[in-house]
């Protein structure tokens, strides 16, 4: 056996959720300090314990709320860190939590705090959700946007035609895993989706970007949540039952863009797969359930063939075969997912993980779950982490 450094040295022993909603109606500060307080409360310690912090990015960033190092060092009252960092892998809140655990499993701090907040853009119009409009005429994008194709969803829309030109994905697969995580959002109180969705609905919904629908993107939503990770011979003294690390896998594609990769249906790549279980040690078929990011319904099969969990061209009907429902043989996104729950990048899934492993998630609970798989990331930064008890 290997002895990966970082492996079971960390674990998570506290979590916060605001839930998401449309509007929170508080300042961003105020919003992500309600899911610190919460996971420091859940995890039985005080601020004054926290010597490292990570959040997913360290400056400020255009798409809204993200606490850095500075912001929380100041709000916790903290006179400084010994640590603080951006996310591994640059995969948002998992990566977060992945570099929290590095530096707690090296030494580099003994108790570090992960947070993560998106806040809907206020704004009116047709730009409101134009991330890239500042950087429409650099790099890649001066070949795109003169065309009026610069937006996540038009590129991912190329992406999908692709996957269901020669894939062997149907539209109706992808309605079965949206439906199906929809259905586990009505069992989620921190869900913003409240209503039912059907096939039918699913199918008929307007255009986003062919063959997108409305259904196929994730919903924007004002959040935050907060993850407290440990040393593990520590973790057994706080309040809250630990959930261990058992390893983070990360990975850099070879392009910093989708369009100009060179096989869509490895937009996820396999070499991030093949070298998680090795490292992990252990089969997909262990799994308990899975977190997986959905920022668009097609990220979910994408993810399942490139971590080798089905074959290549099998995903789809993996999915239509209803494998990834509560019940199935890999419940999958039991939480809703960034599509019905709300778009926090995998922060939810984080938690999800944590409240699955825990036996605390209620009306959705996976029956004996002690293995989890969560992952973040759409191309070309990629995470993934298995956490168990």
């Amino acid at each position: 056996m290997t002895d990966y450094t970082m492996r079971d040295k960390s674990a998570i022993v506290g979590v916060g959720h605001t839930g998401c909603t449309k509007d929170a109606g508080a300042a961003p500060e105020a919003v992500w300090m309600r899911a610190v307080r919460e996971a420091l409360d859940d995890a039985g310690l005080r601020p004054a314990d926290i010597d490292g912090i990570s959040t997913p990015f360290t400056d400020t960033w255009p798409m809204g709320a993200v606490p850095t190092p500075f912001t929380l060092t100041e709000s916790l009252g903290l006179p400084g860190l010994r640590w603080h960092a951006g996310p591994l892998g640059g995969a948002y809140s998992l990566g977060s939590v992945a570099s929290a655990a590095l530096a707690v499993s090296t030494g580099q701090c003994d108790t570090a705090l992960a947070v993560h907040c998106m806040m809907r853009p206020k704004k009116k119009g047709p730009t409101a959700y134009n991330y890239r409009g500042a950087q429409a005429a650099s790099g890649v994008y001066a070949h795109l946007a003169p065309y009026g194709y610069s937006v996540f969803v038009q590129m991912m829309a190329t992406v999908t035609r692709r996957l269901l030109d020669t894939n062997g994905l149907t539209r109706e697969q992808l309605g079965r895993l949206v439906v199906d995580q929809r259905s586990n959002a009505l069992r989620n109180p921190l869900a913003v989706m409240k209503d039912p969705l059907t096939l039918e609905q699913y199918l008929d919904a307007r255009w986003l970007a062919e063959p997108l629908a409305l259904y196929d993107a994730d919903m924007p939503v004002d959040a935050a949540i907060a993850v407290v990770i440990t040393r593990s011979d520590r973790a057994r003294d706080c309040r809250s039952r630990p959930v261990t690390i058992r390893h983070v896998s990360t990975f850099l594609g070879p392009r910093p863009d989708w369009v100009f990769q060179a096989d869509y249906a490895e937009l996820f790549p396999a070499d991030l797969g093949r070298d998680f279980w090795r490292r992990a040690e252990i089969d997909p078929a262990d799994l308990s359930f899975a977190e997986i990011q959905d920022g668009f319904s097609v990220y979910v099969p994408l993810w399942l063939e490139a971590l080798g969990i089905v074959k290549r061209g099998e995903a789809g009907g993996y999915i239509g075969d209803g494998n990834l429902a509560l019940g199935g043989s890999l419940p999958t996104n039991t939480h809703g997912g960034n599509l019905s729950e709300g778009r926090l990048q995998g922060g939810g899934a984080v938690v999800e993980a944590v409240r699955q492993l825990r036996g605390q998630a209620g009306e959705r609970q996976v029956d004996g779950a002690t293995t989890g798989l969560v992952t973040v990331g759409g191309s070309p930064t990629v995470c993934a982490a298995l956490l168990h008890v």
